[in-house]
């Protein structure tokens, strides 16, 4: 995400000009526009991940092999 976020790409430098102009209080704003951006992207991969395991472990759980065999008798009520 910061390879888009330059001050050469246009786009930075018409932000950063909507804003107010390139000054400290800028540059922090879009700092925390960005370092927002990037933990909503880590959130999202974290979530995925946490998926992909649960789907793993429902198939484990799924193939495994029950810790008991039905016995013969018994007392039934």
């Amino acid at each position: 995400m910061t390879e888009d976020v330059t001050t050469y790409s246009p786009a930075t430098q018409s932000y950063i000009e909507s804003l107010g102009g390139n000054n400290q209080s800028t540059m922090a704003q879009l700092d925390r526009l960005v370092e927002g951006q990037a933990y909503m992207l880590l959130t999202v991969d974290y979530f995925t991940l946490l998926g992909w395991i649960f789907f793993a472990l429902i198939l484990v759980i799924w193939l495994a092999k029950p810790p008991f065999s039905p016995q013969g008798g018994g007392g039934g009520h």
